[in-house]
């Protein structure tokens, strides 16, 4: 369904119907691939960038998520702790970028590349409007971390993904509370999952830093590898 409303949606913006498939193939699953050499850049339209975003977010978010969505539970689906912090981390990124960016830009050119290439990165698909080489440090530094967070749990994004980092947040904070309040008792939170509210337990907790402490360790390695 997603991908006949994306291919529709491409070719309302006016994208050829063949490219409209592949793209909206390539968004749905967070790929990336593009039929052409400059990747969205190429068609230069922000209708046809507007459209990838939100099938790259579609493709990004859980697959349980998604079930809810098109069940119209949309009350249960502004719920999950992964979406609302999905839109945090989405909202902060393209401010910050697009600051970032209209140091080399207009403020509108660099808020619509910030748009679309931190959408981009948080998902994982890779595609691009613009090379990223005349980019300040910062703003290729944010595309860096968001790649690294990842998309939502149980979809085909790569990266960490954002469960386990709202998660990781959550604990760091709960670990501040206890040693600041020495002796007494801190409650263990709860977040929101599509299944519904879940307590986040020990088992919850090592589940999340050893992935993290795995995909860190991995990370290092072969950043560190490829240096040589």
């Amino acid at each position: 369904g997603f991908l006949v409303a994306g291919t529709i949606a491409y070719a309302i913006a006016g994208m050829p119907f063949f490219d409209g498939v592949c793209h909206a193939m390539c968004s749905l699953s967070t790929g990336g691939f593009s039929t052409k050499l400059n990747s969205i850049g190429e068609y230069d339209s922000f209708a046809i960038e507007v459209v990838t975003v939100v099938l790259m977010l579609l493709g990004t978010t859980n697959f349980a998520v998604l079930l809810l969505l098109v069940k119209g539970k949309w009350k249960r689906v502004l719920q999950v702790s992964e979406v609302r912090f999905m839109t945090v981390v989405l909202g902060g990124s393209i401010v910050l970028t697009g600051l970032s960016l209209m140091q080399i830009m207009p403020v509108q050119e660099a808020f619509r590349h910030a748009f679309f290439n931190t959408a981009s990165a948080l998902s994982t698909t890779g595609y691009a409007t613009m090379s990223y080489v005349e980019w300040p440090a910062f703003a290729k530094g944010m595309l860096i971390l968001l790649m690294l967070v990842g998309g939502g749990l149980g979809s085909t994004a790569g990266g960490i993904k954002l469960t386990r980092v709202y998660l990781l947040i959550r604990m760091v904070g709960l670990n501040i509370r206890k040693k600041m309040q020495p002796g007494r008792c801190v409650e263990s939170p709860s977040y929101y999952r599509a299944q519904g509210k879940t307590r986040i337990d020990d088992e919850v907790c090592l589940d999340t830093v050893g992935f993290i402490g795995c995909y860190l360790f991995i990370y290092i390695c072969g950043t560190m590898a490829l240096t040589l």
